[in-house]
């Protein structure tokens, strides 16, 4: 595994130098860069961004490898904190290149935008999204806990489509890994979450009006507890497979379940919003 994550630092290098070459276009591209809603503010905050981002992807690419090489079981867990890291930095630092530039929020076609305040999304919304992100990695957690002594030294973390493990690892391994995880997912939700509330302004994209921006927030956060709840999940299944011989009982049901109750709540948003917008 420790080879696959040096890999993966290369490539982070690699991405890293290639948010160089974008920060030194000749001007600012829509569809490549960082997607951060503050480096849209002007051409000044564009090129800083993608540098910044730049800097911190071959940082943590180099750190990956490094660490990759030096104490391979170690990698989920530096990708879990670095990741999250690296969106903290670059929405902190993202907001305070903007207000430098005296520009507090984005602006549409050079003109100012209505108050931002107007368009926060719902705390208790995005709030039982994250929730339900933090609620499963608890369960998860004491669920590995208490049956980690039931698995043998050497457990299947990858099945085929019929259900038949074909990837094994030692257990200690492979359960930091899948909990660094999913540590990292859960906690990309809660701060997505906190985000959405606290600064939409980063969800601000020049082709879409500011009535849209909480529409993306919410899927944004829905998005990330999706994959916070389906990793859950599926470290219960390899946990009960491995220490009582069978996988989760309607394991696929309750994942199909969480994909369509995030739908529900995205066509829902969208919805209210178009309504919403009508009365404004």
């Amino acid at each position: 595994m420790g080879s696959e994550w040096g890999f993966i630092g290369l490539s982070l290098v690699a991405l890293g130098s290639a948010l160089a070459l974008v920060s030194l276009a000749p001007r600012p591209l829509k569809l490549l860069g960082v997607r951060v809603g503050y480096a849209f503010v002007d051409e000044y905050c564009w090129r800083f961004l993608n540098a910044l981002a730049s800097a911190l992807a071959m940082c943590f690419g180099a750190a990956l490898a490094i660490v990759s090489a030096v104490a391979p079981s170690a990698g989920a867990a530096v990708v879990a904190s670095m990741y999250v890291a690296f969106v903290v930095a670059t929405i902190v630092v993202g907001e305070r290149v903007a207000e430098k530039r005296l520009i507090a929020y984005p602006s549409l076609g050079g003109g100012g935008c209505e108050p931002i305040a107007r368009y926060r999304p719902s705390v208790a919304l995005v709030s039982s999204l994250a929730l339900l992100s933090l609620t499963l990695f608890a369960a998860t957690l004491a669920y590995a806990l208490l049956l980690y002594n039931e698995m043998p030294s050497s457990i299947a973390v990858h099945f085929n489509a019929w259900g038949e493990p074909d990837l094994f690892k030692p257990k200690l391994v492979a359960m930091e890994q899948l909990l660094s995880i999913n540590a990292a997912l859960a906690a990309l939700s809660i701060v997505t979450s906190v985000v959405a509330v606290r600064k939409p302004e980063v969800f601000y994209r020049p082709w879409l009006r500011p009535k849209h921006w909480r529409s993306l927030a919410v899927l944004s956060v829905a998005l990330a507890s999706l994959a916070s709840a389906a990793t859950s999940l599926g470290i219960m299944d390899v946990v009960t497979y491995n220490s009582l011989g069978h996988h989760i009982a309607g394991g696929m049901i309750i994942i199909t379940a969480l994909a369509i109750t995030a739908a529900a709540i995205a066509i829902a948003t969208l919805a209210l919003e178009a309504r919403s917008s009508r009365y404004r």
